[in-house]
């Protein structure tokens, strides 16, 4: 699997395009991560505050510099503001694969643009990176997500049973995976 030394812009349509993540980037995440009807579905903590953000943010640029993630901003071509992020985490070069994550701000659901960010990344992974196995996890009642997964032809594999802990309580993860040949 190749490890990347510079970082890639990629294009998702004429009105938003994939970038690098920057530490100004905090507020717009701060702002979209906040609204209840997208943190639902996270099971991870979410910044309380500004500054919570900023070190989320350092976190997820710090990935691709340690080699062991990438993670792009969703960004408007326009006005360069970042409405969500998707990437590789966990990044494995002795089995060549990683895991998908992604988010965005609710007011740009239901329009597909998460669903061409997939795509863009899932062709750069496989073919540009040489992954071999890309996974992603949620809860099974995040449906959007599920069908965003489901039309970027990753497979159910099944159910990890209290998997993941969040707020002292023991979520199941539905496991899906997309491979090179799928």
């Amino acid at each position: 699997m190749l490890k990347l030394s510079e970082f890639p812009l990629l294009d998702i349509d004429d009105n938003f395009y994939l970038r690098e993540q920057k530490y100004s980037d905090a507020e717009d995440f701060y702002n979209y991560i906040a609204k209840p009807e997208v943190k639902q579905y996270i099971l991870s903590t979410i910044p309380k505050t500004l500054d919570e953000a900023k070190e989320e943010i350092i976190y997820w640029i710090d990935l691709f510099y340690r080699k062991t993630g990438i993670y792009w901003a969703i960004a408007n071509k326009e006005t360069n503001q970042m409405i969500g992020a998707i990437g590789f985490h966990d990044l494995n070069y002795f089995n060549n694969r990683a895991e998908i994550s992604y988010d965005l701000d609710l007011d740009h659901w239901g329009q597909g643009i998460m669903s061409k960010a997939m795509n863009s990344i899932l062709k750069y992974g496989f073919e540009i990176m040489g992954i071999e196995r890309i996974q992603a996890s949620t809860i099974k009642v995040n449906l959007a997500s599920i069908k965003i997964l489901e039309r970027n032809g990753f497979n159910f594999d099944g159910t990890l049973r209290n998997f993941r802990l969040h707020k002292g309580k023991y979520y199941n993860i539905e496991m899906y995976s997309k491979l090179s040949r799928d």
